[in-house]
């Protein structure tokens, strides 16, 4: 296994249908002052490891970088694994690895997972194998 293997991520990887904003909570509040309101990130893929997001391009976050993402109430605490800037200026893509997650979002991958299983092997039926 060569050293580009080694950080690939396991699991397959989805793509959202439509656009999925999730809250990118890159802010580090000091004490006494209001935290103010997190940013979005565009989720581009995501599997049951880790996830990519595109996100505005921010020097502090670089690889093993840890911070909070979240969406519809449901938290979870990624690792920076790799930050790649985009032709856009001010975006880059952050490829993540889930440290911690809330459970509402392992039954959401588990969920699209399950839907993609059920697709493939209609389609399989309906084709042939």
């Amino acid at each position: 296994m060569d050293d580009h293997d080694r950080g690939r991520r396991l699991g397959e990887r989805l793509l959202p249908e439509g656009d999925l904003l999730v809250a990118w909570r890159t802010d580090r509040p000091a004490r006494g002052l209001r935290r103010k309101e997190a940013p979005l990130a565009r989720l581009a893929d995501i599997s049951v490891t880790g996830a990519g997001l595109v996100a505005p391009d921010d020097d502090d976050l670089g690889a093993g970088s840890v911070l909070m993402v979240g969406f519809d109430g449901a938290d979870a605490v990624v690792r920076v694994r790799h930050r790649t800037p985009l032709p856009e200026p001010g975006w880059c893509f952050y490829g993540v690895e889930f440290v911690t997650t809330d459970p509402r979002i392992d039954a959401w991958v588990a969920e699209l997972l399950d839907g993609r299983r059920s697709r493939r092997l209609l389609d399989a039926w309906n084709h042939g194998f």
